[in-house]
């Protein structure tokens, strides 16, 4: 063999090799760019599912989280279009689009329960309200939505975003009346009823409910009406109104405040 034939064959084999590792380093690259595609729409399609399961517990309108599902199944398309044929997405969106049929069921009853039992709690639901906000007004982006459905979705939101705070306050309000304890209960409901004099939402059934407040707080009467606050698993019981122990309590305490207030003054 010629040096010539040898050097022929060298440069060959070597840009054979060389094609070889391109190749093989273009696949890495392309699988490691799946998989890192993948996991972030894994991230965001679970994420999204936790927002949408929260907020069927919590709006009335539940056309809300049906919008919201609509965009599960479509990154759940798109994890099928870069991984064919895999059993655990297809199973997810299978599951992604039986809750978009039971979402769109808008005749049953279910359970709406904004009530959370802390500050943290009360934030991550609100920030959920404001995910989906964001999540519909993306949608009017891209032409699902019109300017008024938008709108509409958006006022309800801003509705629930403060109901969040209010009706959790007034829950621990009815927890604190339930044991007699009138001056708790009454720093709750008036905490409730400053929420909602300050919040900027012009939703008509504010004024109701700063009404209300003011007559649960006057003893008036014990709890919202159902059609604006459905949570009656901690309204107090009709005939605590008519308990006179709990105003002759409130009363006492009121006197003792006074009085401590005074010997104060006199001590100065």
């Amino acid at each position: 063999m010629s040096a010539l034939t040898f050097l022929l064959l060298s440069l060959i084999c070597g840009g054979i090799s060389l094609s070889v590792v391109a190749i093989t380093n273009h696949k890495t690259r392309k699988q490691r760019f799946l998989r890192h595609k993948l996991q972030q729409l894994k991230f965001h399609v679970e994420e999204l599912e936790d927002r949408v399961l929260a907020l069927d517990l919590l709006c009335d309108d539940r056309n809300i989280p049906r919008l919201l599902n609509e965009d599960v199944i479509e990154r759940y398309e798109a994890m099928m279009e870069l991984q064919p044929d895999t059993p655990h997405i297809a199973a997810a969106m299978a599951n992604a689009k039986q809750r978009q049929e039971q979402l769109s069921d808008l005749t049953g009853s279910r359970p709406i329960s904004r009530i959370c039992d802390s500050d943290a709690h009360i934030a991550r639901q609100q920030a959920c309200v404001n995910e989906a906000a964001r999540v519909l007004r993306r949608q009017h982006t891209k032409g699902k939505l019109s300017s008024s459905e938008l709108q509409g979705y958006l006022n309800e939101l801003i509705w629930l975003h403060l109901q969040i705070e209010v009706v959790s306050l007034i829950a621990c309000g009815h927890k604190a009346f339930n044991r007699r304890d009138i001056i708790t209960a009454n720093g709750y409901y008036k905490r409730a009823q400053t929420v909602l004099m300050q919040s900027h939402c012009s939703d008509p059934r504010k004024h109701r409910m700063i009404k209300e407040m003011g007559e649960i707080m006057t003893r008036k009467r014990t709890a919202i009406s159902e059609d604006l606050m459905p949570e009656t698993s901690f309204n107090p019981p009709t005939s605590m109104m008519e308990d006179k122990s709990l105003e002759e309590n409130l009363e006492e305490i009121a006197d003792a405040i006074a009085s401590a207030q005074q010997g104060k003054k006199s001590t100065a």
